[in-house]
Formats: C-alpha cells, structure tokens, sequence
C-alpha cells in the first residue's frame, strides 16, 4: 500500500543533486542503494517529511504544500494513491478531455485535483516535478508516467534536488547554470506568471546541473538557443570550448568555471 506511515524513505533530504537513480522493480536490483521509490521521491509518511536545515544540518520535520506534475500518460487512481491529499496542479496532452471530465467527477471530493492541458500545439514529452514543502522546494526531472506499468514494470530514472528558501525576496539566488532562471523559463511557457511566482522564494545556488528544455514554437534570437537541441549544442559547444582552454593552461579543474562539473537534463 502506497504511503504507509511506517514507511522508510531512503533519501529524506538531497541538496547535493549529484546522482541520478532508478526506481525499484521487482526483481531487478530492488534494493540497491540507486533504487527508489516513488515515496522517496515524495518523502512519506503522508504529508509530513524529513529534511535537513541547510545551515545547522538538524534534522527538521517539514509538510508538504503542493505538487506540480507533467506527465504524457497518466492513471488517476495511482495518482491519488502516490501523493498525500495536497492541491495537485497535473499537466498532460490535450486528448481525452471528456475522460478527464469524468475523472473530476468520480474524485469531486478530491477538489485538490486540477488538471491543466498542454497548448493544442504542443508535443512536450517532459516529467518535470516540483513538490513545495514549508521548508524548501524538491525539483524532479524523469522519465517516468504516472502509471503503474512505468513503476512497477519498466525500468526508468530520476534525478531530483531540494533547494531551501531564499534568504532574499528581491533577488533570484540562482547557481552558475542559471538552473534557477531556466527553470522559471519553463515553468512560464507551461504555466500562467501567477503560478510560478512561488519559485523565486527559494535559493538554487547549490544547483549542479543544467536544465535543456523543450518549448514548443518557433524560435529565433535571442532565445533560439535557450531550448532543445540548439541549447544542448551551446552548451556542448561551450563546454568543449572551456575543456580546450583549462587542457592547454591546466586549468581544467577550476571550481570557479560554470561549465566545469556539471551536468545537463
């Protein structure tokens, strides 16, 4: 039974974002240390978490807010099952708009549901997910539906990070990456301003990665390389660009490089 109060979370905190992991099949390394669950993601038991204060390292009890889901395929009941009774924003493709309504019908007690649907243009593969808890932001990027058949039967992977609130309201505490400010970008171009507001309380200074997204449109400067393959070919680019130089000065390891250690989803 998913979301059982006795529940062990392997991973309580991760501010590190420096691994990626799979999630547990059964029968298929279940119990490595790089398997997870959707509940470790989540941070069971229910709606209260543990994490670490990002300045003392105590360990602090936290309550989840809201979720945030994209997803290409989606069952409603794993859904409800997977994630504690908190407003839940879920976007998924256009289609089966009629299904959707009798979904909200049969779960009009869950009045947290709301289902939002990409633009009838779109063809956005994307699993982002941001779970707001009272004491920081977990970012999760997968290839994972919210279906049964992608957990329990095929093999998928995760990378996730929580970053804690910001100590600053009037300026975005973002990494190197700019993973903070991509992740607002995208964020927009699903979403309306007002819903993404809530994503400059907290700090990404921390992030270690960048974030390649896929915006559907047309595309020309000065964003033409801030999505998909023409982000991911200026970021190659430029890595290739800093490797050269840091080889040839034997500098290659300076911390202080934005492109040195990182990594891109």
């Amino acid at each position: 039974v998913r979301g059982e109060k006795d529940y062990f979370c392997k991973i309580k905190w991760n501010k590190g974002g420096e691994r990626v992991y799979f999630n547990s099949v059964p029968g298929v390394y279940s119990d490595h240390q790089s398997c997870i669950t959707l509940r470790d993601i989540v941070g069971y038991p229910q709606s209260v978490a543990f994490s670490k204060n990002f300045t003392t390292g105590e360990e602090i009890e936290t309550q989840l807010k809201s979720v945030f889901v994209t997803t290409l395929l989606y069952d409603v009941n794993f859904v409800y099952q997977s994630f504690p009774n908190v407003p839940i924003t879920l976007m998924c493709p256009p289609k089966n708009v009629h299904k959707t309504t009798q979904i909200a019908e049969q779960y009009k007690t869950r009045v947290n549901l709301r289902i939002v649907h990409y633009p009838d243009r779109a063809v956005i593969h994307a699993k982002l997910w941001l779970f707001e808890y009272t004491s920081h932001l977990r970012v999760t990027i997968s290839s994972a539906n919210l279906n049964p058949m992608d957990w329990d039967g095929m093999t998928e992977n995760f990378w996730f990070q929580d970053f804690p609130l910001s100590t600053t309201k009037d300026t975005l505490l973002d990494s190197p990456t700019q993973f903070g400010a991509d992740l607002i970008d995208f964020s927009r171009s699903l979403l309306t301003l007002e819903d993404t507001n809530f994503l400059y309380n907290y700090d990404y200074r921390l992030a270690k990665v960048y974030i390649v997204s896929s915006v559907p449109g047309y595309h020309k400067e000065p964003s033409l390389h801030k999505y998909g393959h023409m982000r991911m070919r200026h970021l190659t680019s430029q890595f290739f660009e800093r490797y050269k130089k840091g080889k040839a000065t034997d500098s290659s390891t300076d911390s202080s490089d934005p492109y040195c250690n990182h990594k891109a989803f």
